[in-house]
């Protein structure tokens, strides 16, 4: 598989998310992905835990994405993000990382990357309501 330079993009919080993306072999032809298993989470920074609790395992803080092949031939997958997961999320920044299983073989990196969340500025949310006296 080529490698892959870090993809950053942006989410607005309190909406859906979707991107996609394309695996391809470093002479870029593509992948066939159609029997892989996928993996994408983000988190506030790598390696993100809560303080151990009563056993000595981390308890993992990050966001899972859902991911769908939608081209398996042609090498082409994306994450998504409803609302109702987007608005619970922070402004600021965030890093994430997707990996690949191919059908009975090993977890590789795929991409990694920085996101940016915002607020959505047409959705609220239960975050409050806008100010009819504004301006």
């Amino acid at each position: 598989m080529a490698i892959q330079l870090p993809i950053n993009f942006d989410i607005s919080a309190g909406v859906d998310f979707e991107k996609s993306y394309t695996m391809k072999h470093d002479d870029q032809s593509a992948v066939d992905i159609t029997n892989y298993t996928f993996s994408a989470r983000m988190a506030k920074y790598t390696n993100s835990q809560n303080v151990k609790g009563s056993s000595d395992a981390p308890l993992w803080r990050y966001i899972p994405f859902t991911v769908t092949i939608t081209d398996g031939p042609n090498g082409v997958y994306k994450l998504s993000l409803d609302a109702d997961v987007t608005v619970k999320l922070d402004e600021g920044k965030y890093v994430y990382n997707i990996s690949s299983q191919p059908d009975g073989g090993v977890y590789s990196d795929n991409q990694e990357g920085v996101i940016f969340v915002s607020r959505a500025f047409g959705y609220t949310g239960t975050y409050g309501s806008i100010d009819p006296n504004y301006p």
